[in-house]
């Protein structure tokens, strides 16, 4: 079994909390340079804290790429490669929790459509912060499906208000490609066939999916150094690896500043992400490891359910957003609590039995009697 590296654990909680609090803040207060007053340094932090959510996705994709294409590569080299057992693994993941919040999702915005306000429902915020819906919500039992087999944002758009559900489907279909990939660069019988697949899959996900595909590499790519002279140099020391990782936050902080979020810019967080991971292996940050696993078991639940949460607690006061910090810091507290608690609810109903689930189904195919075997 791979060594538990609690940094990661700190890493993955860390960006789930920046994405969720970036859209509280998007929610419940307006724009930075619509502030009714000149801005303390409290709310130029608070601005900018939440402010680095989109980054933080691309440093979910960068540990993804560790974690998934490292195991990838640690099976083929021990010799008990699966694609089965790999597919079972990767869609049991990603599924156990999105179908249920898909269902949750519907049943949020038909109270906050039917019961409340539906004037974000109908996509009058879009243009006002990142996720909301740019016009009226896709909620048909189509696009349901299409959320449910990973096709949002290739052939329907993500379902309802949930707009975070972009992510997954890159996510599901980098889990696609890389082995593809992978195994296209190995000699053998069928490195052509994987090579055509590779090459077929990022047709099929188009442009928008692939560009971003290298940036889930790089999470590869920290895998393969880890144990090299950069591991060594980044990792081996404290005070590197403190400084390596305080550099990401300078690099997000810094792009944010700009207010970059060119493709080019999450290359950079990418890059960034990818020293990050290595010198997390430290034992400087192993503190807290409890509260470090906590979070981030739950942090994909936090990540599929904060935001149609949100957009519900929202219709219900109107979608009203205030122009100082003072006047809403309560119901922020409120949005954010109350994001952890549905999150730990779905973890406890369905995520922490994803290794069961696994084990069952795996199960039950290796025992399925082969066809035309006696009965």
């Amino acid at each position: 079994m791979a060594q538990k590296i609690v940094g990661l654990d700190w890493l993955r909680a860390i960006a789930a909390i920046l994405v969720m609090i970036g859209h509280a803040r998007a929610f419940l207060f307006v724009d930075f340079s619509e502030l009714a007053n000149d801005p303390t340094v409290v709310a130029k932090v608070f601005y900018l804290l939440t402010g680095l959510g989109t980054y933080s996705v691309i440093i979910f994709f960068v540990l993804s790429g560790y974690l998934v294409a490292g195991s990838v590569d640690r099976a083929h080299h021990e010799g008990r490669w699966s694609w089965k057992e790999y597919a079972v693994h990767r869609v049991v993941r990603l599924g156990i929790v999105l179908l249920p919040v898909l269902v949750m999702t519907a049943m949020f915005d038909w109270l906050g459509a039917s019961q409340f306000d539906p004037a974000y429902y109908r996509g009058e915020f879009g243009a006002e912060f990142a996720s909301a819906p740019n016009e009226p919500v896709a909620n048909g039992v189509l696009v349901f499906l299409g959320n449910a087999f990973f096709l949002h944002n290739i052939i329907v758009p993500v379902y309802g208000s949930n707009g975070p559900l972009w992510s997954i489907a890159y996510e599901f279909w980098y889990y696609v490609a890389f082995p593809l990939g992978f195994f296209a660069l190995k000699p053998g019988r069928y490195q052509l066939f994987f090579a055509a697949l590779f090459v077929l899959t990022m047709w099929f996900i188009g442009l928008d999916l692939a560009v971003l595909f290298p940036t889930w590499l790089f999470g590869y790519f920290a895998w393969k150094a880890r144990d090299g002279l950069l591991g060594r140099l980044v990792a081996t020391k404290a005070i590197y690896a403190l400084a390596v990782v305080f550099a990401l936050f300078v690099v997000m902080s810094a792009l944010k500043f700009v207010n970059d979020y060119s493709i080019g810019s999450l290359y950079i967080t990418a890059v960034a992400a990818f020293f990050a991971v290595i010198a997390l292996s430290n034992p400087v940050f192993d503190h807290g490891a409890r509260l470090a696993e906590f979070l981030s078991k739950i942090s994909y639940s936090l990540y599929l359910v904060h935001f149609p949460l949100m957009a519900l607690l929202s219709s219900m006061r109107h979608v009203a957003r205030f122009d100082a910090l003072g006047n809403g810091m309560v119901l922020f507290g409120v949005y954010i609590l109350s994001s952890f608690f549905l999150a730990w609810c779905v973890h406890w109903l369905f995520e922490r039995h994803t290794a069961t689930l696994q084990r069952a189904i795996l199960r039950n195919m290796r025992q399925r009697p082969r066809h035309g075997a006696a009965a």
